[in-house]
């Protein structure tokens, strides 16, 4: 008899430990820092460019072994560099040359686990995953730019207004979580947001080698598993 009840204990423990291992819906909030690539971001080459903080909430579904279905809303700060040289501001007529401000942005996506942990075969302390999916972003800024015209009288050639902008963007992931078997993991993953146009920054001059706005982020992640 208390053969029986000890097998029947290492039962349900056994059930226990495998659902803990191999679930992997969860909720998790990510921060860390980021940067813009835009056309007034900065001197890239020279490493002259903000950086700015970003973070997010996400909500992950476990599909299959490899597979995840992930949704995920966030927020990112983002600012330029003014030029140095007064003479190129000028020249950006109708162009911003300084700007500041946030971006909201919201995407579903597909994330591939390159090494998960499956039942019956070797379990891994780290996974690494990678993710690409579809979104779109909310730019509020405020702008800084030369008149495009001269005004009689006036001072100060510079306007400073507020704008707003909205693009669709494909969420780009390479991350790596841990996997203690707990309601807890942490992990860390680069994002990038490529947009499908080159306004975020409101300036669509080409004064960069790629003709788009990128978002990048490198962020620390907590997570809490709704079931393990």
């Amino acid at each position: 008899m208390n053969k029986l009840i000890c097998i029947l204990l290492f039962a349900i423990v056994s059930i226990t430990e495998t659902n803990a291992q191999f679930y992997r819906d969860y909720l998790s909030i990510s921060v860390g820092p980021s940067m813009i690539y835009a056309d007034n971001g900065g001197n890239y080459e020279t490493g002259e460019f903000k950086i700015r903080p970003s973070m997010a909430l996400t909500y992950s579904k476990h599909v299959a072994d490899y597979w995840d279905f992930r949704a995920t809303v966030g927020m990112q700060w983002i600012s330029a560099n003014h030029p140095d040289n007064e003479e190129v501001f000028s020249q950006l007529r109708g162009q911003a040359g300084n700007f500041r401000g946030l971006v909201y942005y919201a995407d579903a996506s597909q994330i591939y686990y390159i090494n998960p942990n499956i039942p019956g075969r070797r379990q891994y302390w780290v996974n690494y995953y990678v993710g690409l999916g579809l979104g779109l972003m909310h730019a509020v800024r405020e702008e800084e730019r030369p008149q495009q015209e001269t005004i009689p009288g006036h001072q100060d050639p510079t306007v400073v207004e507020r704008r707003i902008s909205t693009n669709a963007y494909i969420p780009i992931r390479l991350g790596m979580t841990t996997n203690t078997q707990d309601l807890w993991d942490f992990g860390f993953e680069l994002t990038a947001l490529p947009v499908t146009g080159s306004n975020i920054d409101g300036n669509i001059t080409r004064n960069k080698k790629i003709g788009i706005d990128v978002l990048l982020q490198a962020n620390f992640v907590v997570k809490r598993y709704i079931r393990r």
